[in-house]
């Protein structure tokens, strides 16, 4: 993973720093499996050289996280991040990294910011809600729908009845005349 401030926002399949004139600002590398050490340091050097400000390293089979920083823009050493009660903050995101059971969490100060996991299970509690209350409302609708033609039916058949009546009563006068 990694993030380039201050750069145009479009979808991109790679950065190329001669095509877009900036470096990188923030790398995070995920270890799955493999070899680490001698690897892990080599890179550690070579984001030094290459001018990143930070670089955090997720190791998910130890569960371990570490982060890297450039004490200036000249520097070429990286200093190591020191963890502040179990999370290493990160200046140029301005956002705290942590793990919690076995997973890297981001948060704002205090606040975890969801993973995409959360946001999924929010959205589709949301579009849950929407969903029933578009079914509350049709069926408000449609009881509606039907009490009006209720209403429409018992009027029509007050008529019908009326002017049985009314026809009954002309026929009675008719016969008394």
């Amino acid at each position: 993973m990694l993030a380039v401030l201050d750069v145009a926002v479009e979808p991109r399949m790679k950065w190329v720093v001669a095509d877009e004139g900036k470096g990188l600002d923030w790398v995070l590398e995920v270890h799955v499996t493999g070899r680490r050490g001698r690897v892990e340091r080599e890179k550690v050097q070579q984001y030094a050289h290459l001018g990143i400000p930070e670089y955090f390293i997720f190791d998910r089979g130890r569960s371990h996280l570490l982060g890297f920083w450039l004490s200036s823009t000249d520097a070429r050493v990286y200093q190591p991040i020191i963890s502040q009660s179990g999370s290493l903050y990160s200046q140029v995101l301005d956002l705290e990294l942590s793990i919690d059971a076995d997973r890297l969490c981001f948060s704002y100060g205090s606040a975890p910011l969801p993973d995409a996991a959360e946001v999924m299970v929010k959205l589709e509690a949301m579009v849950d809600h929407l969903v029933a209350k578009r079914e509350d409302a049709w069926h408000q609708v449609e009881s509606e729908r039907r009490r009006a033609e209720n209403e429409r039916n018992r009027a029509e058949a007050a008529e019908t009845r009326v002017a049985e009546l009314e026809a009954e009563l002309a026929r009675l006068k008719g016969e008394g005349a």
